[in-house]
């Protein structure tokens, strides 16, 4: 966005997209404009085809998403490795009846 995007946004609106970027909420309108341009321009790294690279990954937030906790202790990726270890162990099994 621009600063003039941004001016024209009330300040409440200013403190929901600075708090969804996880930056300070606090401070006049002006404060809460360059908090969002200083952001917008460390965050957008450009390429040499000119395009947008993103910082925060995919990838990393798959592995963030894996370490939420499902069950007690148990996270996302914990579970799927579970789940692959038994049918691992129920193929084994089975296989070696035949």
């Amino acid at each position: 966005m621009t600063i003039k995007e941004y001016q024209a946004m009330l300040v409440s609106e200013l403190r929901m997209e600075l708090k969804q970027l996880g930056l300070t909420t606090s401070g006049k309108k002006v404060e809460l404009i360059k908090r969002l341009n200083d952001h917008q321009s460390n965050d957008s790294k450009t390429s040499i085809e000119n395009k947008p690279i993103n910082d925060y990954s995919k990838f990393e937030k798959l592995i963030d998403k894996m370490k939420i906790n499902v069950f007690g202790p148990l996270n996302v990726g914990s579970i799927i490795l579970i789940g692959i270890s038994l049918f691992v162990i129920s193929s084994v099994l089975f296989f070696e009846t035949l």
